[in-house]
């Protein structure tokens, strides 16, 4: 009894941590498989809208972190790429990361009562900030546009003790890295934030350190990807306010 018993212990202790890095594996396929549809629902926006990025139009003075003032409109980042699923450019659950155990994808008979996702727990990925008065709506193909969510905003407030140049989504695993989409097509497994020559830091504007959600890209060719908290998920706007 004591020799099976010990058996089963040593294959647990070898076998357990290979199915968990099978499993995280599957995950990230299954991540750059989602991201992929997005970007093919991108592709039928511009070729729908003149070259376009999906743009949901300019909030004038807005933020799109919430609760910062109840002076400033808030506007989520969000409300662009819900253009694609609204639209029928691509399905709800393309925008879930399978590592998110707390996401699930809008249910499609609700998409055309709504101009934003219903909940934050709609959508897993972070996107290419369009605010300010002139977004980078034309960018060039080699750039970013989503990815795993961003770790510098997951609580919606910038958390200034985290060093953006090391900083890896907490999607997959905070030490593991992250799936980037780019608008040439291409979706990366990447354990950097720092991309292309010119190392843009994909969490950032510029080298911006200090956020309110009122920064905007540092010039059109800086990919900064932020998060979206949907105005609609009124739950957890209420929190921002307690």
């Amino acid at each position: 009894f004591i020799a099976v018993a010990a058996s089963i212990a040593l294959l647990a202790t070898v076998g357990l941590p290979a199915l968990s890095a099978l499993r995280a594996k599957s995950q990230r396929a299954q991540c750059a498989g989602n991201l992929g549809s997005v970007f093919r629902g991108v592709s039928l926006y511009q070729q729908a809208f003149d070259g376009s990025l999906p743009f949901a139009g300019q909030v004038a003075g807005s933020a799109w972190l919430p609760g910062l003032s109840r002076e400033r409109p808030f506007a989520s980042n969000s409300r662009h790429v819900f253009l694609i699923a609204r639209l029928s450019y691509g399905k709800p659950g393309d925008f879930i990361c399978p590592s998110c155990k707390m996401a699930k994808p809008m249910p499609a008979d609700e998409l055309a009562d709504y101009d934003d996702f219903a909940a934050c727990c709609n959508l897993s990925y972070a996107s290419l900030n369009l605010s300010g008065d002139n977004p980078t709506l034309r960018p060039r193909s080699q750039m970013a546009y989503m990815s795993d969510a961003n770790p510098l905003f997951t609580t919606a407030r910038f958390d200034a003790g985290i060093d953006p140049s090391r900083a890896n989504s907490s999607a997959h695993g905070r030490r593991a890295g992250q799936s980037v989409m780019f608008l040439d097509g291409s979706v990366r497994w990447m354990t950097s934030p720092m991309v292309g020559k010119q190392n843009d830091n994909v969490w950032l504007a510029g080298r911006l350190r200090k956020y309110n959600g009122t920064e905007t890209p540092y010039d059109a060719d800086d990919a900064f990807l932020i998060p979206g908290f949907p105005k609609t998920d009124k739950q957890f706007h209420q929190r921002q306010w307690q």
